[in-house]
């Protein structure tokens, strides 16, 4: 990706930026809201380009907890499509955009009570 729009510094300063504005800047707190180890959410940018799988769960614990939006926190623009990115750039983000759907409808459907999906049995 182009440093210009994704760098794991300039993910950090966002997922700061949320926690600083949403729990005071309190890791330990945000870690707890989020329901991830402070470890993982301190270490984000780190997991970001050494273990990215693992940094799927944080980053969509981010996105659902914070309603913000993906592609905003892991590119600092707010419009994707006007973002001016490559075709490879692009298929990057929206891959990444596409596990963190994936793992945010996989917790909701865990969290949603059973008599809530009862109407979609055959």
């Amino acid at each position: 990706m182009s440093p210009a729009l994704w760098t794991p510094t300039g993910i950090g300063a966002r997922v700061r930026y949320l926690v600083d504005l949403h729990d005071g800047g309190d890791l330990g707190r945000a870690a707890t809201r989020l329901g991830v180890s402070a470890q993982d959410l301190e270490g984000l940018e780190w997991l970001m380009t050494h273990d990215l799988q693992q940094a799927i769960q944080p980053f969509a614990a981010l996105v659902r907890c914070y309603r913000v939006d993906a592609s905003w926190l892991l590119t600092g623009v707010d419009n994707f499509d006007a973002a001016g990115m490559s075709a490879d750039d692009r298929l990057y983000v929206a891959d990444l955009m596409v596990r963190v759907a994936n793992t945010n409808f996989a917790d909701r459907s865990l969290r949603r009570p059973a008599w809530s999906t009862a109407h979609l049995a055959p």
